[in-house]
C-alpha cells in the first residue's frame, strides 16, 4: 500500500501523519511518499524574490520534512520524502498519479482539532 502524505508543518498535516502512520501499522509493507508543496505564495515571495523561489522552497520543505522522516524511522515505518515547487493541488495529484499512490491521507482545520480526509483511487 502506498500512501501519499502531504505536510505543511500545520497540526493538521500533523493528524494526517499519525493517520497514516497507524494505516501503515496495520499494512505491514506499506509506504509512506511524505511531500511538501511549496510555490511564491506559500512561501510569500514578492514578485521580486520569485527568482530564488524554487531555492527557498528547498530549504523550507527540507525542514518541514525533517521531522516526520525522522519519526517514520523511529516507528521503522518505510517512507521517502518529496519537496516539490508549483501549484499545491495539481502538484499532489501529479506526485498520486506518478507514484501509484493507494490513498492520499490529508488533514483539514476545523473549529475544533482536525480532520483527516482520505482518498482512495
Amino acid at each position: 500500500m502506498k500512501l501519499l502524505v502531504p505536510l505543511d508543518g500545520s497540526a493538521a498535516s500533523a493528524c494526517a501523519l499519525n493517520h497514516a502512520l497507524w494505516l501503515a501499522e496495520h499494512h505491514p509493507g506499506a509506504l509512506l511518499i511524505l511531500v511538501n508543496v511549496q510555490n511564491a505564495q506559500t512561501l510569500g515571495l514578492s514578485d521580486v524574490m520569485r527568482a530564488a523561489g524554487e531555492t527557498v522552497a528547498a530549504q523550507e520543505s527540507e525542514e518541514i520534512l525533517e521531522k516526520p522522516v525522522a519519526r517514520c524511522r523511529r516507528l521503522q515505518r518505510r517512507c521517502e520524502a518529496r519537496a516539490e515547487y508549483g501549484p499545491v493541488a495539481e502538484t499532489i495529484d501529479r506526485i498520486a498519479r506518478e507514484t501509484m499512490a493507494d490513498q492520499i491521507v490529508m488533514g483539514h482545520a476545523v473549529l475544533v482539532g482536525c480532520e483527516v480526509c482520505f482518498w482512495a483511487r
